[in-house]
């Protein structure tokens, strides 16, 4: 399986890939370089000589595809996420946007629950996200751009779209329906 650890590095069954690119022998002695990461097929996990397959960004994970799995305290002040799509597993940690995210996810969920239509599933107004300090105005927009790094930094293609937003009403919501969300 390709893991990434974003503190620290890629590394697929044991071989290593720091952040610098350069391939490094793992324990086991095995070498893994950015095209070996490229030739990944990523349905079955195992190499592939397909063309199309050459290309960094057809191994990266669309936003669409990937599961967000939260992690959350019974007291709600430790949300750890995790993205997780067919061979890809991302630990994304524990940040304070982290609530953001958990937030917009349990209002997709439980519009979703209701019956709602994909479209209208998860839409809030952000001044009814107001009334928590850490989700006030100039912050909500500081953290909405930490997400997206974040997400874009781990080699999700189309991060920007983890958060939507309809500028013209100033509601948001999260950008996949695919999620879960347990108790720590």
């Amino acid at each position: 399986m390709l893991t990434h650890d974003p503190a620290t590095q890629w590394s697929y069954e044991g071989a290593c890939i720091p952040p610098s690119g350069a391939a490094q022998p793992s324990r086991a002695g095995h070498e893994l370089s950015k095209l070996a990461i490229a030739e990944l097929n990523p349905r079955s996990c195992q190499p592939t000589r397909d063309p199309a397959c050459h290309a960094v960004t057809s191994t990266l994970p669309e936003l669409q595809s990937v599961t967000l799995f939260f992690s959350v305290s019974t007291d709600e002040e430790y949300v750890r996420l995790r993205a997780v799509s067919d061979c890809l597993e991302i630990d994304l940690g524990s940040r304070c946007h982290n609530f953001l995210l958990l937030t917009l996810a349990r209002r997709r969920l439980s519009d979703a629950l209701a019956g709602g239509a994909e479209t209208a599933c998860g839409w809030i107004y952000t001044d009814d996200l107001a009334h928590d300090p850490s989700m006030a105005p100039a912050r909500l927009n500081i953290d909405v751009c930490r997400i997206r790094q974040q997400f874009a930094a781990c080699g999700i293609v189309r991060a920007a779209t983890i958060i939507e937003r309809r500028r013209s009403t100033q509601q948001i919501r999260l950008g996949t329906d695919r999620i879960r969300i347990a108790r720590l």
